[in-house]
């Protein structure tokens, strides 16, 4: 995301997603699954494809909030992107 390569950013976190998935077991929440979509969500905002970064922010909220807490900055950050204040 830094060196703005979006189109890698995307395929780095869309192979991080399972990565952290397979770690924290199935249907577990986690922080290092909310941080791979926040990382996911913001590559596609970035490319323009505004559904899909939505759904990928959702899914970061929905682990980064239960995980990190509701005013930690990377929930706050997921909330902002997706719209949701």
């Amino acid at each position: 995301l830094q060196l703005h390569r979006f189109d890698q950013a995307v395929a780095d976190a869309a192979r991080a997603v399972p990565m952290a998935e397979a770690s924290a077991g199935s249907g577990e929440v986690s922080c290092e699954i909310g941080r791979a979509q926040l990382a996911l969500g913001r590559a596609l905002l970035a490319l323009g494809k505004r559904a899909e970064a939505h759904t990928a922010l959702a899914a970061a909220i929905d682990n980064l909030a239960p995980t990190l807490g509701a005013d930690h900055q990377e929930t706050r950050l997921a909330r902002q992107l997706a719209g949701e204040t």
